[in-house]
């Protein structure tokens, strides 16, 4: 499932991910982190960070 959305900056920088990916890339697990990379043409770049196990 590909998703095409729009999401709105709120006043403190905050955005919401639409449900659909938040749940697809265990977004919506508590503690779950996002990296943002900016490139070199101003496009941002969200990653979801997955937890691996611990040793």
């Amino acid at each position: 499932m590909k998703v095409h959305a729009y999401v709105t900056v709120q006043r403190r920088g905050t955005v919401a991910l639409p449900p659909a990916l938040r749940h697809k890339h265990h977004l919506d697990e508590p503690g779950a982190q996002v990296e943002i990379t900016e490139r070199e043409d101003g496009v941002l770049e969200l990653r979801p960070l997955v937890a691996g196990p611990r040793d």
